[in-house]
């Protein structure tokens, strides 16, 4: 089940732009640095697979929970992105 709301096509927006984000840093980042985004980018899409994939999550008017899920999981996806650019950008300066 693949909905195509307005909100989840917000939801989409919002990802395709972190990893942009993501694949941008992985380009021109580190070695430590670039397994480190790997992991949040697969892990945050194994989650997201694992949400849109069952289709009894989107009976019943129960598609608000699997947005509200997939919105956390991109705010936590995007909050680690930001700390790790953070720590690496001040262990490249120290």
């Amino acid at each position: 089940m693949f909905p195509i709301d307005h909100e989840f096509t917000m939801v989409y927006a919002l990802y395709i732009l972190l990893f942009c984000y993501i694949s941008y840093w992985f380009v021109i980042g580190g070695g430590g640095e670039k397994v480190l985004l790997i992991c949040i980018m697969s892990i945050s899409l194994a989650l997201n697979i694992f949400l849109y994939i069952d289709p009894a999550n989107f009976q019943g008017g129960a598609s608000l929970v699997v947005l509200f899920y997939s919105l956390i999981i991109w705010a936590c996806t995007a909050l680690l992105t930001v700390v790790i650019r953070i720590f690496s950008s001040r262990k490249k300066n120290v």
